[in-house]
């Protein structure tokens, strides 16, 4: 994402507990398994917020295909 010149980071804006808990509960679930799971938490849309970080959709969908595109390539490795 940030080779795209698209802005991401660690946040601790909303809910690190329940972020973390789905991410650890599918971890745990599919522990053992060819699943792989992982969990991006995406910015508000702007015309969701006023004063809260927020990105435009079309960056978003950009920013997780570069993600997605990532995992590809590693998992070729």
């Amino acid at each position: 994402m940030k080779g795209r010149g698209i802005p991401c980071g660690l946040s601790y804006s909303v809910g690190v507990y329940v972020c973390n808990d789905l991410l650890y509960t599918l971890l745990h679930h599919y522990a053992g398994t060819e699943v792989q799971v992982g969990f991006v938490h995406v910015p508000f849309l702007p015309e969701q917020t006023g004063t809260e970080p927020h990105m435009a959709l079309e960056v978003i969908a950009e920013a997780l295909s570069a993600a997605i595109g990532a995992l590809g390539e590693e998992a070729g490795r």
